[in-house]
């Protein structure tokens, strides 16, 4: 029967059922977001063996963040039931696709990339799947694969097995190591397993096949690998030797990693036509832990549906919600491609993208401004600021020959010594100066303070538990929210949090808001990226050398301060209460304050913000 609830969770429907878990759609009425929900069956609820594998499957998971893997959004007990909540991939299975027959080799190249580099972080973690295969690779709306079910993952450090004695796997992918039950499994099982199901994406069928699961586990074991062309004779010669190195029953004589095996794919379907991909890194070891390095992003952003030569990956349909607000518009905002700078210990650091995500802008409520109770004097202060920044502003409009002081920079963190001279004089210290007075102060806990609220499938802007909550769930796409009140001079600083997502990401605040396609923006990401940009007439500048690195940003799933002082014509941004980087520009003299959040090529961007305070300079 299926159950109405767990916990919050609005079940749907059921989605799938194995031997230890049943898989539901819900409705998540907190977030107003479809997720699916991995519960253990009543009958296992007191099985202690089996409700370990479940405890750890959700610990492990929801340790694992990177591009490629079903993000993890919640896990809990309720009446001795334990369930695991994740994202929700309308877009079916590799299963379901191979139903439809073999792949084109340009296809297969794209899942592959994708995987590879995700399947390397999780080896990089001492983490072995250990029963890959087609039903747990999984596509969401825009045709991005992702591994999931790490249910039976064995840790390489582990002593004790939590999985009794049973055989381990999926016997169609199985590998020879496990077939026979060796207790020194690694991660080029996982590698035996990418082979089998390249075999079967190419040539739509299995590589070995036999009445019963122990029949088809022994021809893993003993039989040779199977000659994909004499399977489908049309592939390019070169797949059989990538396919035999890859299923060798000898783990030293295989691909060595995902990504290895993953170029040499590229190498072939690129001589067969297809369109070279995007450079594949794999994952740094995990020892290795100095600044993150990685693949530049795509110049272009990918399809929202891919191709499939011809034939399209058509996604399972997405069931009806309740009625949703108008999305949102998106506006192009090409970046430039800064300059690679140095990261700590002279290791160059790669730049930031030439993509051009699509900023979204939902449906806004006005924010009733709230001075606080301030004496007669700084009063008078603030509202003859507001009218010298207003005045100059009319003037600059109405003059055509005024001409703006040019755009010039300074990034702190990375450029220890800035540059001297009238523009950017040298700054004697790295440290926030105490903030002024405040002229205002919102931590949220009131939900008709007014700040934005929207709810769409491509994300969603709301009040939670006492913070202002931003997840922008498609790619290349940034939401906003600001006050409504303009100001010359003032500093902003909030708390931000990354619960959830990439950490190639943005967020940030927004200072002299003017419109949609004019504002200054002070952003850092979660994987210690920073820089300060203008958005003028719908085109997007970086500041100086674009988006540097330091390690003064908090990186991962944790909390930032941030604070923008916009003083006159200098626009300083901090993290943790050490200056970052500082521009001078007088293009925007006053406008509103604001936040920011932002993705790039992978969706699911989600920031918590608090303690948002105005204050006087």
């Amino acid at each position: 029967m299926l159950p109405q609830k767990i916990d919050r969770y609005e079940i749907k429907a059921e989605l799938g059922r194995g031997g230890m878990a049943a898989v539901y759609k819900a409705i998540d009425p907190r977030f107003k977001r479809e997720v699916a929900i991995k519960i253990l069956p009543a009958a296992f609820m007191h099985d202690a063996m089996f409700r370990a594998r479940f405890e750890r499957e959700a610990q492990t998971i929801a340790s694992l963040e990177f591009p490629g893997i079903v993000p993890v959004y919640d896990y809990g007990d309720e009446n001795g039931q334990t369930y695991l909540v994740m994202r929700y991939m309308p877009g079916g299975s590799l299963a379901d696709l191979l139903k439809q027959g073999p792949l084109p080799i340009d296809e297969v190249k794209r899942i592959f990339e994708r995987l590879a580099s995700a399947l390397d972080y999780v080896h990089s973690k001492g983490i072995i799947h250990r029963d890959l295969k087609p039903a747990n690779i999984l596509f969401d709306l825009h045709g991005n694969a992702y591994l999931s079910d790490f249910g039976i993952v064995h840790l390489a450090d582990a002593s004790i097995a939590l999985t009794g004695d049973a055989l381990i796997g999926t016997p169609s992918y199985m590998s020879p190591e496990q077939a026979r039950g060796d207790g020194d499994i690694d991660h080029r099982s996982d590698i035996y397993a990418l082979g089998a199901i390249l075999f079967e994406m190419l040539s739509g069928r299995l590589p070995y096949e036999a009445t019963t699961p122990m029949g088809i586990a022994m021809k893993h074991l003993i039989e040779p690998v199977p000659r994909i062309l004499a399977v489908k004779a049309d592939l390019p010669a070169a797949c059989e030797d990538l396919i035999a190195r890859a299923m060798a029953k000898e783990r030293d004589k295989r691909f060595q990693t995902a990504s290895e095996m993953a170029h040499a794919l590229e190498a072939i379907a690129v001589q067969a036509g297809a369109s070279p991909s995007k450079t594949l890194t794999p994952a740094a070891a995990p020892e290795v832990i100095p600044a993150p390095s990685k693949p530049a992003r795509p110049v272009t952003p990918p399809p929202s549906q891919p191709s499939a030569g011809g034939r399209p990956i058509t996604p399972l349909p997405v069931p009806t919600l309740p009625p949703q607000p108008a999305a949102p518009a998106r506006l192009a905002t090409p970046l430039p491609v800064p300059a690679p700078p140095s990261q700590p210990g002279g290791t160059p650091a790669p730049a930031r993208p030439a993509s051009s995500p699509a900023i979204a802008r939902p449906q806004k409520k006005k924010i009733p401004w709230t001075v606080w109770t301030l004496g007669g004097a700084a009063i008078l202060a603030i509202i003859l600021c507001i009218a010298s920044a207003v005045g100059g502003g009319l003037w600059v409009a109405f003059n055509p020959s005024a001409t703006p002081e040019p755009t010039t920079a300074v990034n702190l963190a990375a450029s220890p010594t800035p540059p001297s001279g009238d523009a950017n004089p040298v700054l004697t210290t790295s440290t926030a100066p105490p903030l002024g007075g405040v002229i205002f102060q919102d931590d949220f806990s009131d939900p008709q303070s007014g700040w934005s609220t929207y709810q769409g499938i491509d994300g969603l802007m709301n009040y939670e538990a006492g913070s202002y909550h931003i997840l922008v769930d498609v790619p290349n796409t940034w939401f906003w929210a600001t006050t409504e009140v303009k100001l010359a001079d003032a500093s902003i600083e909030v708390q931000a949090e990354k619960v959830a997502g990439p950490d190639d990401n943005v967020l940030g605040l927004i200072c002299r808001y003017q419109d949609d396609n004019n504002f200054y923006l002070l952003l850092i990401s979660s994987d210690g990226y920073y820089g300060i940009l203008k958005r003028m007439n719908g085109s997007m500048t970086v500041f100086g050398d674009g988006m540097q690195y330091s390690q003064i940003i908090h990186q991962g799933k944790t909390s930032n301060t941030l604070r923008a002082d916009c003083i006159g014509n200098t626009i300083t941004l901090y993290a943790n209460g050490t200056r970052l980087a500082q521009a001078t520009d007088s293009t925007f003299s006053e406008g509103a304050p604001g936040l920011i959040v932002g993705t790039y090529n992978t969706a699911g961007t989600d920031i918590v913000f608090d303690n948002f305070i105005i204050s006087e300079p």
